[in-house]
């Protein structure tokens, strides 16, 4: 879920998602800004007031090293499973706000690269993100082969690696569902749902 701290792509407050996650019986909330942590104090204490467990992390911009001076990038989920994956957190997104020209990630934008990931890993669990992800896009483009090498390595190098399935009926969307569904099944890699919150309600 995404707050109103993710600049011109979420209108919810975070008071406001925590309150609905509750009303509707969820035991549990996670809030990954884009590129940032800075709803996190404000977070952790509105669920600690209702009583809700939560998940710290950042939706960040993702590049691969070799890419490093390219304008586009990905977008990849990295969660705190601890108190050091927390200050792992803290340190990719200093990094990502330093030039790449100065040895950090940010490059048109705050971004982290695949090196200061495995370096930072520890207590991080990663997970594929929307069809912005590394893994959607390449299955989107119909390079298979290349989605299947990306989520090897991302199963194979960090501590613990998902599949992210959005319930959405966007056209591609449920394209990469599909897709995704079966990569993850063919390479033994766990999938979770995960629902892109922008907004509290349809009104």
């Amino acid at each position: 879920s995404h707050s109103v701290l993710s600049t011109q792509d979420a209108l919810i407050t975070v008071k406001d998602l925590v309150s609905e996650a509750k009303k509707l019986g969820h035991c549990s909330c996670t809030i990954t800004e884009h590129g940032h942590l800075a709803s996190m104090p404000s977070f952790v204490k509105e669920c600690e007031k209702q009583g809700l467990k939560f998940n710290v992390g950042v939706v960040f911009y993702f590049q691969w090293d070799e890419n490093k001076k390219e304008k586009s990038s990905y977008h990849l989920v990295v969660i705190a499973k601890n108190q050091q994956g927390w200050l792992n957190l803290l340190s990719l997104q200093r990094l990502s706000a330093i030039s790449v020209d100065d040895g950090g990630g940010h490059y048109m934008r705050p971004r982290i690269l695949a090196s200061m990931l495995e370096k930072h890993k520890e207590g991080l669990h990663i997970s594929s993100a929307c069809i912005s992800g590394p893994v959607a896009s390449e299955l989107l483009k119909g390079k298979e082969t290349d989605a299947r090498i990306v989520a090897e390595y991302f199963r194979d190098t960090f501590e613990s690696f998902t599949i992210e399935i959005m319930p959405h009926r966007l056209k591609l969307v449920a394209e990469a569902n599909r897709k995704l569904i079966v990569l993850a099944k063919d390479l033994n890699i766990p999938f979770i749902t995960s629902l892109d919150v922008h907004i509290k309600d349809k009104s």
